[in-house]
């Protein structure tokens, strides 16, 4: 997506500063040639993630024909995913003026048709699904596809769909949003834009992302599928961006290290090109810590803008080679040469600071000279009647590199292919102005490392305007080049050109063919056409291209902007099959040999996970290669093998993994208390005794487990380390533990405990919880409330607002939440819910969720703490509040926006008063009711303010027997009669008479409030039988020594 304000081809910050000025705070361009070196500039982690719902059981949410904006749908208009402009170019008069430099590379006659037909074709997402989905269309498309092994996945601005690779819609469309929906934030509730689809063919995924335009701070959305079907579910991420620049036209590229993404930085105005690098092995997996790397190139080059990263088809490059980052210059834009600068951008996320972004030594290199001039105004691209030329044209974006650069490794060298679009007519008129598609093959010896201008041309064999193209090359080195085409002769379609590897250089000599003719035209004003289209090539042969674009076919007269899209495949019959074998087998445990499944099988820079069966599969060019397996947690990584891959073949390589223990912390509980009266709860100061469990989801059992309960600055005096001993896999153990809880009230604490196995840590597990007794008040109101009948079935429901008065509250709130019983809909987006606490704050509840499936009789409560927000279809549970669109207005008396989002908003210091819900249908049609009310939950905080002198206080009896002849054992009973718990007690010395008994000292451990200890002490030679005598018992604990003096007869 492109937003903001329409800025002319020839740059508005130039105007604003002089034709020669830059832009305020702007720092001069970086002379081209200079080798540059540049820092990362931030490195953020995702603010959300999640798993999402499998795809293929989420339902479309398409809004009835009341819900859509008329004055956007039935007034011809239409949302525009707006274009922000890069300032490389000048103002409109001097471009007007401007000599056209002429192209050096330009292909301006059409050779004998040879070009393949497509192999089949078939329509893709339109306009009309933005307008089912959302009630409006959306303008421009930005078309995006790719291929994988069994589906096709296309997107437009914005939504998406899996289709198979005969054409047949799988699932969707969907709203983009709907993925993100789990995870809650901004990718849950905002489509705005700038889709891209990529097939990861090394690890037989797909990354779905688009941006979401949050302010200040915007995001980028991204899904990666847990297995290579586009039709289950995904591990999505919500990742803030480092800055407030807006993240505009972002594109992405496959890399065996990360997934790398550019984009074109905009606040007020221009600022600079951002690089990123995602963690992809993070991301594969679903790690909640994934992160990226960020480079602000404004600090590099402040000019840098259109850049594209490469994104990887075919084999993978050499271990450790950087992702290439490349943009054209031009004279035109006030450049040195037509060139193309080339970066490196080496990421490291292990070390993060040592990632670098450095202009490679062969850049810039040198092109065919080219004019990327456009007539200002963004009106480019002639249409036939009835299109106005002047104001009906259609914008040529030839400001940047064209989605995508692809990077191809063909064992002794590495190839780049790109393309843009360029000025090939006598001037940056409409009438003068002609586009054509530039494209460009560079290739470098992996030897040498210098990259050349292998193949270059701009295709412009007529008349007609060709832009927006997409280029890509097969596994043989053929290449082709998909666009659209217009003229005051040709309706907008979509074509495809090529040529050989073995072709002479300086054209698409295989001539071109239709994918898809268009027979009407675009009648917006704002002349928005693109802004990408898609070709890739197909990884189950690497020959076949899939192509995706837009074009329009029929005049509706409800709209200016009815345009369609089309998918369609071609190959080149000279391209065979690349060589590829099969490498297959099955995970398992040496024990038992069960299946594992979810274990990562690593080949060079190829990845699977297993499946429930254990098993892996994938198809690998021949060659050697080491195989690594990482098995879930549990297991013991085992040992890498070498395995070799034939041509046509299969290779099977079956592994077995080692169980190992895992420990968790599966239970923490209050058991004993040292202040009064017991509130159930953790009070300052107060001594408190927890049973500590620990469970083994391990493979293995444990040995000698000890956990130790470590203390910090909320946890004082914890007691000794604990034994678990032995716990069998699946098994679990309790200890005891006490420890002194330092704190204010309503601060949290924090309990650490370390696990360990002789050498083995399992490190330190952690709870926490806040100090003080959480008390629920819940007050109901069971009176029905109902939504409006069909008609109108829209507007306030009755009563308007259903109320509860709360009383008797004395404690501040700690936490409010709502709870709606039997809740029912015939289209729950509809429904609407707003509370209204007694000092007049407020919280969307509920607000255009649940899409179109009925419910009835749902047991739903809203409560901050939820996981996961309200999920469509609605069912019962707890869920945090959720407002999908945040344009909601509730009539009085309901108070005016803004409404708050989190009931949080309710931590008041009196609760007492008048709590308003009020509910409300939006849209026309369905009813419903919420049949049984609604309660209301306050959870007030108090703590026991006194804890009184907490201490032991430790009694000592005793008794005697005769143990032999000679002997006497006595039986020492420490008992602590105390409030406060004698920790770390032992008895270190009993005398009998003049005797001293052995063996000494013991210890008693820690002694509970009320509990005994014992000890035995023996006496050889004893005192004589029948005599009274003296037993005296002294010992220590962490409050200080304790004695006895005991008179006892000796038995």
């Amino acid at each position: 997506m492109k937003r903001a304000v329409r800025w002319s081809t020839l740059g508005l910050v130039l105007l604003a500063l002089g034709a020669l000025g830059l832009s305020a705070g702007m720092r001069a361009a970086q002379p081209q040639g200079t080798r540059a070196l540049l820092g990362p500039t931030n490195v953020s982690r995702t603010v959300r993630s999640g798993v999402t719902p499998r795809v293929r059981d989420l339902r479309p949410t398409p809004l009835k024909s009341s819900e859509r904006d008329q004055q956007l749908v039935k007034g011809g208009e239409v949302r525009e995913i707006r274009n922000r402009r890069l300032p490389k170019s000048e103002d409109d008069e001097q471009a007007l003026a401007r000599a056209i430099s002429g192209d050096a590379a330009l292909q301006q006659v059409q050779p004998t048709l040879n070009i393949p037909s497509p192999l089949l074709s078939f329509e893709g997402l339109s306009n009309d699904d933005d307008v089912d989905q959302f009630g409006f269309g959306v303008l421009p498309p930005d078309t995006v596809g790719d291929v994988g092994p069994n589906h096709y996945v296309q997107a437009i601005n914005i939504v998406y769909r899996v289709f198979d690779k005969n054409g047949e819609p799988l699932v969707g469309p969907f709203k983009m949003s709907q993925l993100f929906q789990d995870i809650g934030g901004e990718c849950a509730t905002r489509d705005d834009g700038d889709p891209i689809v990529l097939y990861d063919h090394l690890a037989d995924r797909w990354l779905l992302t688009q941006l979401a335009a949050a302010a200040p701070i915007s995001r980028q959305c991204v899904a990666i599928s847990q297995t290579g079907d586009p039709t289950g579910a995904y591990f999505a991420y919500e990742f803030q961006m480092p800055n407030e620049k807006f993240n505009d036209y972002p594109k992405f590229g496959v890399w065996p290290d990360g997934y790398y993404m550019t984009d074109n930085q905009f606040t007020a105005a221009f600022e600079g090109g951002g690089a990123f690098a995602f963690d992809r092995a993070r991301m594969l997996r679903g790690d909640p810590d994934a992160s990226f790397i960020y480079f602000d190139l404004e600090e590099l080059d402040p000019t840098i803008g259109g850049m594209l990263p490469s994104d990887l088809d075919g084999s993978p490059p050499p271990d450790g080679t950087p992702n290439y980052f490349v943009y054209f210059t031009a004279t035109e834009f006030g450049d040195e040469s037509d060139a193309l600068r080339i970066f490196e951008f080496h990421a490291d996320f292990d070390d993060p600071e040592a990632s670098t972004f450095t202009e490679r030594p062969d850049s810039p290199l040198a092109v065919a000279d080219f004019d990327p001039l456009s007539p200002p105004g963004g009106d480019a691209i002639e249409q036939p009647p009835p299109a106005d030329i002047e104001t009906e044209s259609l914008d040529a974006i030839s400001d940047r590199l064209m989605h995508r650069l692809v990077y191809r490794n063909t064992g002794d060298r590495e190839s780049l292919v790109v393309n843009h679009t360029v000025n090939v007519g006598t001037g940056t008129t409409i009438e003068t102005h002609q586009a054509g598609v530039r494209y460009y093959e560079l290739q470098r010896l992996l030897s040498d490392g210098l990259f050349d201008v292998h193949e270059q041309a701009t295709f412009a064999p007529d008349e007609d305007n060709r832009w927006m193209g997409s280029a890509a090359t097969d596994h043989q080195g053929n290449l082709a080049v998909g666009y659209s085409v217009s003229s005051v002769e040709t309706f907008p379609s979509i074509r495809y050109a090529g040529r050989l590897a073995s072709d002479p250089p300086g054209g698409l000599t295989q001539g071109e063919t239709e994918l898809q003719g268009g027979s009407f035209v675009q009648r917006d004003t704002r002349s928005r056409w693109g802004d990408y289209s898609s070709l890739n090539v197909d990884p189950v042969d690497e020959c076949t291209f899939w192509y995706t674009n837009q074009y329009y076919a029929v005049d509706n007269p409800d709209s200016l902007a009815e345009w369609q899209t089309r998918v369609g495949a071609f190959k080149f019959a000279e391209c065979t099959p690349a060589e590829r074998g099969t490498l297959a087998g099955t995970v398992t445990d040496c024990t038992n040999a069960g299946n594992i499944a979810g274990a990562v099988v690593q080949v060079g820079a190829y990845s699977r996970v297993t499946g429930d069966e254990g098993q892996y599969s994938m198809d690998l060019p021949p060659g050697t290669y080491t195989l690594a397996v990482t098995p879930p947690a549990g297991y013991e990584v085992p040992p890498t093998e070498e395995v070799i891959v034939e041509a046509n073949g299969t290779m099977t390589a079956n592994v077995c993994v080692t169980g190992v223990p895992l420990i968790e912390l599966t239970d923490a509980t209050l058991v004993g208390e040292g202040c009064a009266p017991e509130n159930e709860a953790v009070d300052p100061g107060e001594f408190v005794i927890f049973d500590i469990t620990l469970r083994n989801t391990g493979f293995a059992s444990t040995t000698n487990l000890e956990g130790t309960l470590l203390a910090n600055a909320t946890v004082k005096q914890p007691s000794e380390p604990r034994a678990y001993g032995a716990i069998p896999p699946g098994g679990e153990a309790t200890q005891r533990y006490t420890w002194r809880a330092n704190g204010l009230c309503g601060e949290s604490y924090l309990l650490q405990v370390l696990a360990q196995d002789g050498s083995t840590s399992f490190g330190t597990f952690e709870r926490s919880d806040t100090l003080g007794a959480v008390t629920e008040h819940a007050f109901t109101n069971d009176t029905a409330i109902e939504l409006p009948p069909d008609p109108p079935a829209a507007g306030p429901a009755t009563p308007y607002p259903s109320t509860i008065e709360v009383t008797g509250i004395t404690e501040p709130v700690s936490k409010i939440s709502v709870t709606l019983h039997g809740l029912e809909h015939t289209f729950p987006s509809d429904v609407d819910l707003l509370l209204v606490g007694p000092e007049g704050q407020s919280v969307i509840l509920l607000s255009d969720v649940g899409g179109a499936d009925d419910i009835s009789g749902v047991e739903i409560t809203f409560d901050d703490e939820a996981p996961t927000p309200v999920p469509t279809p609605i069912v019962g549970g707890t869920f945090q509040p959720t407002n999908i669109d945040v344009d909601d207005a509730f009539p009085g008396p309901a108070p005016p926006e803004p409404y708050g989002a989190e009931l949080s908003v309710f931590k008041i210091p009196d609760p007492n008063g008048t709590w308003s819900l009020y509910a409300l249908d939006d849209v026309e049609t369905d009813t419903g009711t919420i049949a049984g009310g609604w309660t209301l939950t306050v959870s007030t905080l108090s703590c026991t303010v006194q804890c009184g002198s907490v201490q032991p206080k430790l009694r000592v009896d005793a008794t005697l027997r005769r143990a032999s002849s000679t002997a006497v054992m006595a039986e020492i009973l420490v008992n602590n009669a105390g409030n406060g718990v004698a920790q770390a007690a032992e008895v270190t010395s009993v005398t009998l008479a003049s005797e001293t008994g052995s063996p000494l000292p013991q210890r008693l451990g820690d002694i509970l409030p009320g509990q005994t200890a014992t000890v035995h002490v023996a006496f050889d030679p004893s005192p004589p039988a029948g005599e009274r005598v003296q037993l005296r018992v002294e010992g220590m604990s962490v409050d200080g020594p304790f004695e006895a003096s005991l008179r006892r007869v000796v038995p």
